[in-house]
């Protein structure tokens, strides 16, 4: 048992007062309700039904202004970045890429060792996942290069990185005829941080330098160009369990929760509604781009049962909400109205992290398998007519 006896007399009391509706005129928050005219106000704590979990969806991580490469927190993460290259019948000199350092995530060393692998198969952007470009299936490097870190990027310095790849490469991607045609490079780290570069979506995108002269002529010809594609992937080492719900920006985790509101008349005015998570702390995960602090999002699921792997939703109506310390604090006041009213069907939510698509942050929250006090629930405050009023 996990409790003492005397906790466990107690924990039916706590749950009563918890999870309960109530219309004392002492409410916290009653002042929330005094503008409000021949009308009652209640307070009410709703637990999540015993349905919670948390699924892995598939997150296009293309689109963002970031690239990241090395391990931290049980997070791992490659990057994968497609140069067009043009044939050209000039002599080849040499060929660098540039990559711009925007920051570290954990303790950097002052050297690590980039690796790169050159990709055998075609990859897009939208649908690129671990499980694909693993460090397994990459095999070994192709090349390594060492880079130093002299000093860490802030707001007023800008750390680049400039290294060479070997010239059969370049010629191989400029010959048409070549039988392994052109599908850029992954690049990996065994560092223990991660290294966040600029992507081709922002103002430090990577940048391939090649430089090549006529034949029987020294003048040099350079050429530059930035990446057609480019992405990164995250893994984690972290195996997720029905322990905790996930929320995971990069990795794709999301949580799904049900709350039974059928208990609030369709006459209610739903003042605030607010659904609480507790999160263990004990589970680390990277913070980075948002301090201390996840951001996160909360959508209506739009079918029941709930159809995994791919989960419908209506981001029509959204929740958002902050994870900070052990708590989290999401507002679905307006889409919990439409459900009191009829007016949408409660077929659940979906918590996911707002930056899917350009961040790694991520969480994991206590979930209603939990001891009494960490499982979530949905706070309401809401008011129904007053039908005495004035007789």
């Amino acid at each position: 048992m996990k409790f003492r006896l005397a906790f466990i007399i107690e924990i039916p009391v706590i749950a009563a007062l918890l999870f309960s509706c109530n219309n004392s005129g002492n409410l916290i928050g009653i002042d929330h309700y005094q503008n409000r005219f021949n009308t009652t106000p209640h307070h009410c704590m709703l637990p999540a039904a015993g349905s919670d979990t948390s699924y892995q969806a598939v997150v296009a991580t293309g689109s963002g202004p970031y690239l990241f490469v090395g391990e931290s927190d049980e997070i791992t993460c490659m990057s994968l970045i497609l140069f067009d290259i043009d044939p050209d019948s000039n002599v080849l000199d040499s060929a660098t890429v540039t990559l711009q350092l925007i920051d570290v995530i954990g303790t950097s060393s002052s050297q690590f060792a980039l690796n790169i692998h050159i990709l055998q198969t075609p990859w897009e952007e939208s649908d690129t996942e671990w499980g694909a470009f693993s460090s397994a299936y990459l095999g070994e490097p192709d090349s390594t290069v060492i880079l130093t870190i002299s000093e860490l990027p802030d707001d007023t310095t800008d750390v680049s990185f400039r290294f060479h790849l070997p010239l059969p490469w370049i010629k191989h991607w400029q010959d048409t005829l070549d039988a392994i045609p052109n599908y850029g490079m992954a690049f990996t780290t065994d560092a223990s941080f991660i290294a966040v570069f600029g992507s081709a979506e922002s103002s430090d995108q990577p940048l391939l330098s090649v430089y090549s002269h006529a034949e029987g002529d020294t003048s040099v010809i350079d050429r530059h160009t930035y990446p057609m594609h480019d992405v990164f992937i995250p893994g984690t080492f972290q195996e997720s369990t029905s322990d905790f719900l996930y929320v995971s920006n990069g990795l794709g985790f999301r949580s799904l929760l049900y709350f039974d509101i059928s208990s609030i008349p369709e006459t209610a005015t739903i003042n605030q509604a607010q659904i609480h998570l507790k999160q263990d702390s004990t589970l680390t995960f990277p913070h980075w781009n948002a301090g201390s602090n996840l951001s996160l999002t909360c959508v209506s699921v739009t079918e029941t049962p709930w159809p995994f792997p791919e989960i419908p939703y209506d981001s029509l109506y959204t929740g958002y909400g902050l994870a900070y310390g052990d708590s989290a604090v999401i507002n679905i006041t307006t889409l919990v109205q439409l459900w009191s009213s009829g007016e949408k069907q409660n077929h659940g939510v979906m918590i996911k992290g707002t930056s899917e698509a350009y961040d790694i942050s991520g969480a994991a929250f206590y979930t209603t398998a939990s001891d009494s006090l960490n499982r979530p629930f949905l706070e309401l405050y809401y008011s129904v007519p007053d039908m005495n009023n004035g007789q």
